[in-house]
């Protein structure tokens, strides 16, 4: 039997009627014959409450300690949602990372899954159980727990996925969220923007790379290698239309969207040999993987401001040694083209544009919002094209209008 995995957010089981609504939605799935396992997020902003409790007894928390802290909330959510799956009639067990088989490397904060056994859940579904796993979260070799990041909840329910069809069984993922599916652009921010219908896993992973929220980037790394279908839809709409996210789906050439990274940090140093800035750039990768570095000899290298600090360390003990001097600045944002076909028309701020797939520019953080807009419209992505509604805008995607959505992210 075909096993469907879903995954709900934080802002979806955020009140004990929504966690109910949740629960009477998958006993309809089970009641109709589907096999039904789930992953359930912290309830709200239930995260961020422990953090701010966290905050208040230490200065910088951190490490093994504040992961246990932060994966209770997971683990809430999930008995709850097995009690209200139990006062419907469904059986249901909540069951956390150690017993779930999800082992991860020791990296507390951001950890990386490491293997994941399927066995207890499957034997759960073969029993007519509903697993309900608490995400985001798994345990190292030492069996300490560990957290995945922001999001990591979809890594979770994705990775589970991908382990079951690792079994022969057929399986699909569904991340229910309080978004109608992928945007073109952050609908908040650009009101042209429009659902994307269909989208392939490599430009969904090159979006959430360059800051769309909609998902955690290494959910959709673990899809792609698994080739498992995602579909991102809303919570408690399920005849509403989302995004199907395909492994397998051709690649087109075009724009697919725009995508906006605010979290970051530039550093410039001018004059660094070619040698000493490979070994820099190497160094700041390490540090965080999401880093870029303009192709320009002097150009900046942009990172994740949760490691600005650090990868400023860096660079001053490199530069120091050529007596350059280190410029950095956080009023600054990333904007990033999807695609491998740039317009001509597109504007050029006074940053940089890098690369002919996927270039991003650097831009003062004042002007952002204005040139994502100006990017959207230049690449052809807020305007309905004639023909039939699969080839509706020239891009690997094939996209319709959608409600604008709230903002959402959650474990």
């Amino acid at each position: 039997m075909p096993v469907r995995v879903l995954k709900f957010g934080g802002t979806s089981v955020g009140t004990p009627r929504r966690l109910q609504r949740a629960a009477e939605q998958v006993a309809r799935l089970v009641g109709s014959g589907e096999s039904v396992a789930v992953v359930i997020s912290a309830m709200g902003h239930s995260t961020d409450r422990l953090l701010a409790r966290a905050q208040q007894v230490h200065r910088s928390p951190g490490g093994r300690e504040l992961d246990a802290l932060l994966a209770s909330g997971e683990q809430v959510s999930a008995s709850l949602l097995a009690l209200a799956l139990d006062r419907l009639g469904i059986a249901a067990r909540s069951l956390v990372g150690a017993q779930i088989g999800l082992r991860t490397d020791s990296r507390h904060g951001g950890a990386t899954i490491m293997q994941f056994d399927p066995r207890p859940t499957v034997e759960l579904l073969d029993r007519g159980v509903v697993p309900v796993v608490a995400g985001y979260h798994g345990v190292d070799a030492m069996g300490d727990l560990t957290t995945l990041g922001r999001g990591g909840s979809d890594t979770t329910a994705v990775a589970l996925a991908a382990a079951i069809a690792g079994t022969g069984r057929e399986v699909r993922c569904e991340i229910l969220t309080d978004v109608p599916g992928v945007f073109t652009a952050d609908p908040r921010l650009v009101p042209d923007a429009r659902r994307i219908a269909h989208l392939s896993g490599h430009a969904m992973l090159a979006m959430a790379r360059a800051g769309a929220q909609v998902m955690h980037p290494p959910a959709v790394a673990h899809g792609l290698a698994a080739g498992v279908p995602i579909l991102v839809r809303l919570a408690h709409r399920p005849g509403v239309a989302g995004t199907w996210i395909e492994p397998r789906l051709d690649e087109r050439s075009g724009a697919t969207a725009v995508a906006r990274r605010a979290d970051v940090g530039s550093i410039i140093i001018a004059g660094l040999p070619p040698l000493d800035r490979a070994i820099l750039l190497a160094g700041l990768r390490d540090l965080s993987p999401l880093t870029l570095a303009s192709d320009s000899p002097d150009g900046p290298f942009v990172v994740p401001t949760a490691s600005l600090e650090r990868s400023l360390s860096l660079a001053h003990s490199i530069a120091s040694s050529h007596g350059a001097t280190v410029v950095a600045s956080t009023d600054v944002s990333v904007i990033t083209l999807i695609g491998d076909a740039v317009p001509d028309s597109l504007p050029a701020p006074a940053g940089f544009r890098e690369r002919s797939r996927d270039p991003w520019w650097i831009v003062p953080t004042a002007d952002a919002v204005p040139f994502l807009q100006q990017v959207h419209a230049a690449a052809g992505l807020d305007r309905r094209r004639s023909g039939s509604r699969r080839h509706a805008v020239p891009a690997r995607v094939h996209a319709d209008d959608g409600a604008t959505p709230s903002p959402c992210r959650s474990t």
